[in-house]
């Protein structure tokens, strides 16, 4: 089943519902990354969920990705730090892809 909904600048679901664990993560992330950025507005996260676990693909602007990623990757680890202790207690698996939106 293909599912897309459109939440306040960011996607959740694709190839399966994800569950309620997911979509808390998922807006945890949101206001995250937000609160990181210059340009919030421009920032989408999209939930691709199946029933193994989610990958959560981060659209920003080309500053914020870089700010995002940070120097050596560390504040992408950072995140995937906080995703990857949620995801522990679920027993599922998480993954923070990253990647320039397109020109608006």
């Amino acid at each position: 089943m293909l599912h897309a909904e459109v939440k306040a600048g960011a996607v959740w679901g694709r190839f399966a519902m994800p569950n309620g664990n997911d979509r808390e993560i998922h807006q945890m992330l949101v206001e995250v990354i937000r609160s990181l950025v210059d340009s919030p507005d421009d920032v989408e996260v999209e939930l691709i969920s199946d029933e193994l676990g989610a990958v959560f693909h981060v659209e920003a602007n080309q500053a914020d990705v870089g700010r995002l990623i940070g120097k050596g990757g560390q504040t992408a680890r950072a995140l995937q730090a906080i995703v990857n202790a949620n995801a522990s207690r679920s027993g599922r698996r998480f993954q923070i892809e990253f990647d320039r939106a397109p020109d608006r």
